[in-house]
């Protein structure tokens, strides 16, 4: 029920795993889009 109050699950990590899910996610979308 968090989402729908705006709180995603990465707001409740520590600012370092933040970082490191945001960096991974963002690879990942690079990659996505390097195949279009």
């Amino acid at each position: 029920m968090d989402h729908l109050t705006g709180k995603l699950i990465i707001d409740y990590l520590s600012p370092l795993k933040k970082e490191r899910v945001q960096r991974k996610l963002s690879k990942q979308r690079n990659r996505r889009n390097k195949r279009k």
